[in-house]
């Protein structure tokens, strides 16, 4: 361009860029804000399907078994108590003439063999609380005071029952499904101790059976030779009332075990166990807990050592847990 003609334009380009240049209109509130994706139908059934199992309801005829703490509570308390049964009882009897070569039973074999028998009438007192952030739940039995007349005749036997009185005899981890994760136990058949928390893990229908998780007697001494067992649970009905659902649960379980005390004398001692469970209760489904539960177990062994053992048991919930019970349950086995 020319010089006259660019001093010519050079007010006109001054005067435009003196004009002020209108505001940009505001941008709306939701500019950027996106839609929520609705669920489909079929994930939002699911998802109220799942809440309403979790709350303990019926859907589709199914329904959730779980642990729960009752609302505001922060332990759950149980008792578990048993009584002679009507059928034979033979108290425990240690025969040295089958084992060659064996004097005495020394105080190993007397502790291995303490918890196989457990006496006519005791009484075990739980405990279930949260167990850290995992979603998990310990579980602790106490053993109560057992009567004189109630003890094993062979002495060193009823000292070693009598040191565990108001002590912890068996803990377990269990998951809020009701998976026993671990289990110690000192004491009696730990079976039939854990069989009343083993839940299926999902939702079951009436007539529906889960497998119960089985331990067995072991030890260094005693080999292993035979074995016949099952253990399974069974959900017979489900009841809905004002107040909630309810679950009649039935437990059956067997066991026959054949083996040998291989080390304890010159030549090895047979020794053979079995035991035969049956129990039922209702459990509160809205509330997480058994509202009643009674069983029947039968035990027998012959070898070395032999019994013969028909006992009731029965469970109940406590209304609370005394701060004596919660301090013995919380004291290290």
């Amino acid at each position: 361009m020319p010089t006259p003609l660019r001093l010519a334009c050079l007010p006109l380009l001054l005067a435009l860029a003196a004009c002020e240049e209108p505001p940009l209109p505001a941008p709306p509130a939701d500019l950027g804000k996106m839609e929520p994706l609705a669920p489909s139908p079929e994930k939002a059934q699911a998802a109220a399907e799942k809440e309403a199992l979790d709350e303990g309801e019926v859907v589709e005829g199914a329904i959730r078994l779980s642990w729960k703490l009752p609302p505001g509570e922060k332990v759950l308390g149980f008792r578990i108590a048993t009584r002679p049964g009507p059928g034979k009882q033979k108290a425990l009897d240690i025969d040295l003439r089958k084992a060659p070569g064996l004097k005495r039973v020394d105080r190993r074999v007397l502790k291995m063999l303490c918890p196989m028998q457990l006496p006519a009438h005791f009484t075990l007192t739980g405990v279930m609380e949260p167990m850290g952030e995992y979603g998990t739940y310990s579980v602790r039995y106490v053993l109560g005071k057992i009567k004189r007349g109630h003890l094993p005749r062979h002495k060193l036997m009823a000292k070693l029952l009598r040191q565990l009185q108001g002590k912890v005899v068996l803990t377990a981890e269990i998951a809020k499904s009701g998976a026993v994760l671990d289990v110690s136990s000192g004491f009696a058949d730990r079976n039939i101790l854990t069989y009343l928390f083993e839940m299926p893990g999902k939702p079951v229908r009436e007539g529906e059976t889960w497998k119960l998780d089985l331990s067995h007697f072991s030890s260094i001494l005693f080999e292993r030779k035979k074995l016949d067992e099952k253990a399974e649970a069974e959900l017979v009905k489900i009841e809905t009332t004002e107040q909630g659902s309810l679950a009649t649960i039935r437990h059956r379980a067997h066991s026959r075990m054949q083996g040998e005390f291989a080390k304890l004398a010159t030549k090895p001692v047979r020794q053979s166990l079995s035991y035969e469970f049956r129990g039922q209760g209702v459990f509160d489904v809205g509330r997480g807990c058994w509202k009643s539960y009674s069983g029947r177990y039968k035990a027998r062994a012959k070898g070395l050592f032999s019994y013969r053992q028909d006992l009731r048991l029965r469970f109940e919930p406590l209304k609370q847990v005394s701060p004596e019970l919660l301090a013995a349950s919380r004291a290290k086995p």
